[in-house]
């Protein structure tokens, strides 16, 4: 019963982090279509304090999924039964699933440069979100998914082969 539970763990872990990426995009993409009558700098300084104070938070649950993720997938794969396809995916899963952190310098700037006080000028704010929106999405599809897919298909090949 527990190697199931270590099978399935990186799974349910890079799962969550997926369900957290939709919910950021769906929590800011639509600060980027707001009416006309709004203007800019109301937005600009309501998306300044949002983010001041979200950030924190959502950077601690990135900083806790991947490296859970990545421990339970090296868990699995120090066990020497573990082997052929169901190894490889969740060899190919741990590497995407690290390379989620390429983007994160460039992300953490962009949500750090948005929630800082501005002392010169007005910042825009909105088009910093448009850019972050951008390589989340970029992110998401090119690392977060495809590691899902591995640790899926890593679990129901191992469940399988069991059977």
């Amino acid at each position: 019963m527990a190697i199931h539970l270590l099978r399935v763990t990186p799974l349910i872990l890079t799962t969550s982090s997926l369900t957290f990426s939709f919910n950021q995009y769906q929590f800011f993409q639509p600060c980027l279509y707001l009416p006309d009558t709004l203007e800019d700098r109301h937005v600009n300084d309501v998306l300044r304090v949002y983010i001041k104070r979200q950030f924190p938070s959502g950077l601690a649950t990135i900083l806790t999924l991947y490296p859970l993720t990545w421990a339970t997938a090296a868990a699995n794969l120090s066990l020497r039964t573990y082997a052929g396809v169901p190894r490889k995916l969740h060899v190919a899963g741990l590497m995407l699933s690290a390379a989620h952190m390429f983007w994160a310098p460039r992300a953490k700037a962009l949500m750090e440069e948005i929630g800082e006080e501005c002392t010169t000028g007005d910042k825009d704010r909105i088009g910093m979100l448009r850019t972050w929106l951008r390589l989340h999405v970029a992110r998401s599809l090119l690392a977060d998914l495809p590691s899902w897919i591995c640790f899926a298909g890593a679990f129901l090949l191992s469940k399988r082969a069991r059977m």
